[in-house]
């Protein structure tokens, strides 16, 4: 007689960068050569780290190539300075004992 054990289930990691090429939600995405919007590229299916996006946001732009979303996306956080609102030449931490 054999026993089964019910075991938990681990979670599902996503990859975040991954994520970041996923269409923004109640945003239609565009073919690149057709899209008058935002350039960002996003993927429907399939692994984005590894195919060439050939659909972009289209969301209406900011006067650069990307929409608001993603031109804080493509800026980052900033240093570790910026974040705490230091500058960064007064941030004595940098120096090493």
């Amino acid at each position: 007689m054999s026993t089964v054990i019910d075991m938990p289930r681990a979670p599902v990691v996503r990859d975040p960068k991954a994520d970041a090429f996923r269409p923004l939600p109640g945003q239609a995405p565009a073919a690149l050569e057709h899209a008058k919007g935002c350039r960002w590229p996003v993927h429907l299916a399939g692994n984005p780290m590894r195919e060439v996006a050939r659909l972009c946001c289209d969301a209406p732009r900011d006067g650069g190539s990307y929409c608001a979303t993603h031109t804080r996306m493509a800026a980052g956080t900033g240093t570790p300075a910026e974040r705490r609102g230091v500058p960064a030449e007064y941030d004595l931490r940098r120096f090493k004992r």
